[in-house]
């Protein structure tokens, strides 16, 4: 069961004083009413990124992380990665995907964004999001 949410904005929950989240007992980050805050990382990779398992790789990984989303090829040659999650399981999950595929990458933009909770699980996507 999905907690209500209450006092939200466009950018994600409501945070605590300043907009920062407050660190819990279990050292996550938590908003004013103690709720873990989840975020979404948005990726882009240059290199030799397709025809080399890094989508697959990447579901993988996730396999053994508290993550969703999404990874997919696009058509100028680049991997998307879209991740979810609390944010120290996103960092590991991302970190793991740049060391699995070291070799390969050229380049790397991460963006944060506003976690939406559109993703069901972590999936490789073949066209279209």
């Amino acid at each position: 069961m999905r907690p209500i949410m209450c006092g939200g904005s466009r950018s994600g929950p409501a945070l605590g004083r300043g907009g920062a989240g407050r660190e819990g007992r279990d050292g996550g980050q938590h908003d004013r009413w103690g709720r873990r805050v989840r975020i979404r990382k948005h990726a882009w990779y240059w290199g030799t990124v397709q025809g080399v398992g890094f989508r697959y790789t990447a579901r993988s990984l996730a396999g053994g992380a508290e993550v969703t989303g999404l990874v997919k090829n696009l058509s100028d040659g680049r991997v998307e990665l879209v991740a979810e999650g609390e944010e120290a399981e996103v960092d590991r999950f991302l970190a793991e995907v740049a060391e699995a595929m070291r070799g390969y990458i050229s380049r790397a933009d991460v963006r944060v964004e506003p976690a939406t909770g559109e993703f069901g699980g972590f999936g490789v996507a073949m066209e279209g999001w």
